[in-house]
């Protein structure tokens, strides 16, 4: 792993720091101590490495970076993050519809939201998986 951290050309403090970690936690990662998956996608995070990378460099491979994406998937993106957003303002209100309507009415609330995200969580791998296709074609 400190191999990859140092090809980016990043010290560890800097890792550290794009984390919200301490440098204790990236030290463990690089010799190899097991840490919670959250953080290593963290790590993935402040890498700019595409998630399943921590595991694939811990095993011997290679990181996953992301591919630039083309003028219609950049759209398309921006808007599931619209999207998303709103969907996160709607779940900043369910605690007024558990206050006004009782558990029944949040628990509904909270399903037809999940319902949501999962859509979206869909369309979001369906246009990373056709633009890495196209990317892997180009390449081919």
């Amino acid at each position: 792993m400190g191999t990859w951290i140092g090809r980016l050309g990043i010290d560890r403090e800097e890792v550290a720091r794009r984390m919200g970690m301490d440098k204790k936690t990236v030290d463990r990662i690089i010799q190899g101590t097991a840490v919670a998956k959250a953080t290593l996608g963290r790590l993935e995070t402040a890498l700019g490495w595409m998630p399943g990378s921590t595991q694939a460099v811990l095993a011997g491979g290679q990181p996953i970076v992301p591919q630039p994406l083309d003028a219609e998937t950049q759209r398309a993106l921006a808007k599931i993050q619209a999207e998303a957003a709103e969907i996160r303002r709607k779940l900043e209100l369910v605690s007024d519809i558990y206050d006004d309507y009782g558990r029944e009415a949040a628990r509904a609330a909270i399903a037809k939201l999940s319902a949501e995200l999962a859509d979206l969580n869909r369309q979001i791998a369906e246009l990373t998986t056709s633009s890495s296709d196209e990317g892997l074609s180009q390449t081919s």
